[in-house]
């Protein structure tokens, strides 16, 4: 396995390989671990590889996990394929982008991630509502927080 920075020439393979595992595709084909959570459009990658900190692990020809760190040192996406977990991939991940603090979804349908940043050495501080464009609170008051911010 390979891990390295992503660059502009992956756009296309980082948005195929992020569509496959969060907005249903793999769902749709019944593979286990996959989900339907959520979409990251290419432009929104686009701007992860130019202006934040984007790692990849590639297994041949494969991406089979995909990092994001923001510029001011906080973690806000870590996937690895589902039929690669478990494999101390993740750990490598984490491990090379060194992250200051972490953004956790705590309501994912694969589960709350908190454990594996646990053994990792992060602790729990915070949980805050997820961001928006818009002012969604005051559009939906009752929004739960859950996003779970952690710090090494």
């Amino acid at each position: 396995m390979v891990y390295r920075r992503a660059s502009k020439g992956d756009l296309s393979q980082v948005s195929r390989f992020t569509d496959w595992w969060l907005s249903g595709r793999g769902k749709a084909k019944g593979v286990e671990g996959a989900v339907n959570d959520c979409f990251i459009s290419r432009t929104q990658h686009e701007k992860y590889i130019v202006r934040y900190e984007t790692w990849l692990c590639i297994e041949g020809c494969d991406i089979v996990a995909w990092a994001v760190k923001e510029p001011s040192g906080v973690l806000i996406h870590l996937l690895v394929a589902a039929d690669r977990r478990g494999r101390g991939i993740g750990r490598g991940m984490v491990e090379r982008l060194k992250p200051k603090y972490v953004r956790s979804k705590l309501d994912q349908s694969t589960g709350d991630p908190i454990e594996f940043y646990k053994k990792l050495g992060y602790r729990k501080v915070d949980t805050v509502k997820s961001r928006s464009r818009f002012d969604i609170d005051r559009l939906r008051p009752s929004r739960q927080k859950n996003i779970d911010i952690l710090v090494c």
